[in-house]
């Protein structure tokens, strides 16, 4: 329903972004409700945890799916194993270890950086796709969308170029950048 307002009334709405902008705050919401549960009712608590991650899960396995054909199985892995993070800290209060909530988070984002690193190591790529929108034989501009596997943003990117390319065809596009922001760099060529 929101969707369908943004994309008659937002210019250029991505549908995949939005999804991923859209599980990236529940994410937040999910550990600014776990890490405040000492200050809250148990119940509200309880219900909150549910509320949120039900959202999530609706979000990331149908609305992302839908969206993401491709490789979803990476994006399901990827958002999923946050979560799970995330909801691990639970683990903190059963087994009582004694540790501050400045010492949980710092356990959290220890782990969630790891896992990060990891999947990127696993899962990261060097290139996404992108469509051509201008094109000359030694500059071009593609509109890319957010790709996870090699960490770049949705947007249009000032690229070099091989050879002139013709308006709207789907090529692969060469990234560079550090650990969690690639960039797009050059037309490596046709999408397969």
């Amino acid at each position: 329903m929101i969707t369908s307002f943004l994309e008659k009334n937002v210019k250029n709405f991505n549908r995949k972004t939005f999804a991923v902008i859209l599980l990236q705050l529940l994410l937040i919401a999910m550990a600014g409700i776990l890490f405040s549960k000492s200050y809250i009712p148990l119940t509200i608590f309880v219900l909150a945890e549910i509320l949120v991650a039900a959202a999530y899960a609706k979000i990331l396995f149908s609305d992302l799916r839908k969206i993401q054909e491709k490789e979803f199985w990476k994006y399901a892995l990827f958002f999923g194993g946050t979560a799970a993070i995330i909801q691990a800290a639970w683990l903190f209060d059963v087994v009582e270890i004694g540790i501050s909530p400045f010492q949980e988070f710092a356990v959290v984002l220890a782990a969630f950086l790891v896992f990060v690193v990891g999947f990127r190591i696993i899962y990261g790529r060097k290139y996404t796709e992108g469509i051509v929108v201008l094109s000359d034989a030694e500059m071009a501009v593609v509109e890319t969308e957010f790709d996870l596997l090699s960490f770049t943003n949705a947007g249009k990117h000032v690229v070099e170029s091989d050879r002139p390319y013709k308006k709207g065809q789907k090529v692969r596009v060469v990234t560079e950048g550090v650990m969690f922001a690639g960039k797009p760099k050059r037309i490596e060529g046709l999408a397969k």
